[in-house]
């Protein structure tokens, strides 16, 4: 007998199941699925460059991606829409990670809940509005969880197969004992065969840049565009030299070589290398839609043709672009960007870093002492006493084995430091005494250091330098708190962080038993002030924003020179290192520092709220010239004992190092 058995036909949610899930193009799915936030769909015409990105999150065998650009052009928009797109076509666990909690939950709860809205192949998964969290996206399909540097709980713990990471380079940690955030949200996932991570950001410094590093050793793609006239393929660049025929943005100079911004705008155009033709503002959009992405060891034939093999092939992609491929910056604007950046360092800083989308070289400072002296020491004013335009006095402390380097800064509106006494004092009883020191001002008005800072980083002295601190510290000012040096690259371009100081020492807080009252830690950003320091002494003249200023009575100190320059920018290395490490030290190197660190924390990088001059209550003449008249009878505070002429101090001579005048 013969059964006869119906052959099995599964159904297509079984087939969904054990068959792979077909290949995804992701650019054409964002050219017509992907909205930006206000529901406008994406703008492939004028942002072509996102296809060679697209097609490298598509590729099986690509894992990570880096995408370096300058600011306004479209990073983010381009993680965002990538991981969209994955979870619509194959739905799993994400990953949202930026800079800090309130980027985060900006992206999530004002951007990319909106994309998934906006776009007809989400909309359905999206709860109501009231139902949606800022810090996770959780539909019926997919959780796309949300995470930030400083935070190890939300880095942690986590599998995600998607993982999109936002200004990289912005990354900063709580404590110094963490582990670099970069690293571990890039550990996320990592055992998944086919995890897919994006990182972008705008890069900083150069040694310091997370995707910097990371562009440099993967594909490192450039876009490369043909010319109108030619034909030949080309990455855009800025000329910034004197011959035209090199290429490049050009823009007219006048017979001395200078440029003008002015100028630069009406003028500008793009040479091209090969022909020497001019490209058009209006030629360019054209021309850019044609780019192809070009890695380092290829080239684009005559015909338009990708040729050679990436000198660094392999599973990680790169990229790279400027703002000369933006649609929203004209050849005009990118030139007048240009010369307007010129000759100031932090300009020029921000010109890389935002307009060309590359890593800032530093300063590598070439000076001799005697050299320094003479451009800092221009000040009229007498050691000891406030000059007139200073509004507010920091005082920075550090800390020896067996004594103590100590130096006090006057401040104006312009970030402007004005030296007002530096010198080594041999117990903390000395330091108390400076720091309540009421420093004559010219203005008539004694002023008082209301913000100090001790370093704490000697591992031998920490719990003295807090317990002096606990000791001294007054919670409604004048404030005297610790601080800590952050390595390199771990802050991002804030020049200080805040953190709360454990109390080992008894006592407690009602709110917090951990916290001690009116009391913080303040991580200094290594990074920032060491190139603050350098720009103060080399690129900017004393009187410019941002500028140190030196009485001229000091201009003989030479060890305090010494030490200023005793550290230099190591491109090899990525930061500052000692030049003479067994006679010269950088105490005074590091005071300077932490003296402008305090200044930032006092205004809370508010600047623009401090007076223009100090202002008292109005008094009349007889109380005026009887105020002056005591000011000028009274004794002037000496200068601090300059050290041996080895330059390295280890029991200083005291003598005559300041006036100790105590609070009325």
């Amino acid at each position: 007998m013969t059964i006869e058995v119906e052959p099995f036909v599964p159904d297509d949610r079984t087939l969904d199941c054990i068959l792979p899930v077909e290949p995804i193009n992701t650019w054409e799915w964002m050219k017509e699925n992907s909205y930006t936030k206000k529901g406008i769909p994406f703008n492939y015409f004028d942002y072509p460059w996102v296809q060679g990105i697209a097609e490298a999150w598509d590729n099986p065998n690509v894992k990570r991606i880096f995408f370096m650009a300058g600011s306004r052009l479209g990073k983010t928009e381009d993680g965002l829409s990538f991981m969209h797109a994955a979870q619509d076509h194959n739905p799993d666990v994400g990953m949202i990670i930026g800079p800090d909690q309130k980027i985060v939950e900006e992206t999530i709860g004002d951007r990319f809940w909106p994309m998934l809205e906006k776009s007809p192949k989400t909309r359905g998964l999206c709860p109501h509005v009231a139902r949606r969290a800022k810090q996770k996206v959780k539909t019926s399909t997919f959780t796309i969880y949300g995470a930030w540097s400083g935070s190890a709980s939300t880095l942690g713990d986590k599998d995600p197969r998607y993982i999109a990471m936002f200004e990289v380079d912005k990354y900063t940690k709580d404590k110094s004992e963490e582990a670099d955030p970069f690293l571990l949200a890039m550990a996320r996932g990592e055992e998944i065969p086919d995890r897919k991570l994006y990182a972008e950001s705008t890069p900083t410094i150069e040694g310091q840049s997370r995707i910097g590093k990371h562009v440099a050793m993967a594909t490192n793609r450039r876009f490369h565009v043909p010319c109108p006239h030619c034909g030949h393929h080309q990455e855009l660049v800025w000329n910034e030299g004197t011959d035209r025929s090199a290429g490049g943005l050009w823009w007219d100079r006048d017979e001395n070589g200078d440029s003008n911004p002015n100028t630069a705008a009406r003028t500008a155009v793009y040479v091209c290398e090969e022909c020497g033709n001019d490209i058009r503002e209006e030629q360019r959009r054209e021309m850019i839609r044609k780019g192809v992405w070009c890695a380092e060891g290829q080239y684009v034939d005559s015909s338009g043709e990708l040729v050679g093999t990436p000198t660094n092939d392999g599973p990680d992609e790169s990229f790279q672009l400027s703002r000369l491929y933006g649609p929203t910056f004209s050849f005009s604007d990118n030139a007048r960007a240009y010369v307007e950046s010129r000759g100031d360092s932090e300009s020029e800083r921000s010109f890389e870093n935002n307009s060309r989308g590359m890593p800032w070289v530093p300063l590598v400072v070439q000076m001799k002492s005697e050299e320094l002296a003479q451009r800092l020491c221009v000040g009229d004013w007498d050691v000891g006493t406030v000059p007139k335009p200073v509004v507010f006095v920091t005082t920075a402390v550090d800390v020896q084995l067996d004594h103590f380097v100590v130096g006090t800064f006057g401040w104006d509106r312009g970030k402007i430091g004005y030296l007002i006494q530096h010198g080594t004092v041999p117990s903390w009883n000395d330091v108390a005494m400076w720091l309540q020191t009421p420093w004559p001002h010219e203005d008539g008005h004694p002023i008082y250091s209301l913000m100090n800072l001790i370093d704490s980083k000697d591992g031998n002295r920490q719990e003295e330098v807090f317990s002096f601190c606990m000791s001294v510290n007054q919670p409604r000012s004048p404030w005297v708190w610790p601080l800590e040096g952050a390595r390199y690259g771990n802050m991002g371009i804030k020049m200080f962080g805040k953190r709360e100081l454990e109390n080992r020492f008894g006592g407690s807080n009602s709110k917090n038993p951990n916290e001690i009252s009116g009391l913080q830690c303040i991580q200094v950003n290594t990074m920032v002030t060491q190139n603050w320091l350098d720009n103060a002494m080399v690129r900017r003249l004393p009187g410019d924003p941002m500028s140190i200023m030196l009485p001229r009575q000091i201009v003989g100190d030479l060890d305090l020179f010494d030490q200023l320059l005793n550290e230099r920018y190591n491109p090899l290395e990525g930061k500052h290192v000692r030049i003479d490490e067994s006679t010269i030290p950088v105490d005074f190197r590091d005071v300077f520092r932490y003296a402008r660190t305090a200044a930032e924390v006092f205004t809370n990088s508010k600047w623009e709220r401090q007076p223009n001059e100090r202002r008292f209550p109005a008094e009349n003449r007889d109380q005026r010239l009887q105020r002056q008249t005591k000011l000028a009878s009274s004794p002037k505070q000496q200068p601090a004992t300059k050290p041996s002429s080895g330059g390295f101090v280890r029991k200083p001579n005291t003598q005559g190092r300041f006036i100790r005048r105590r609070r009325s």
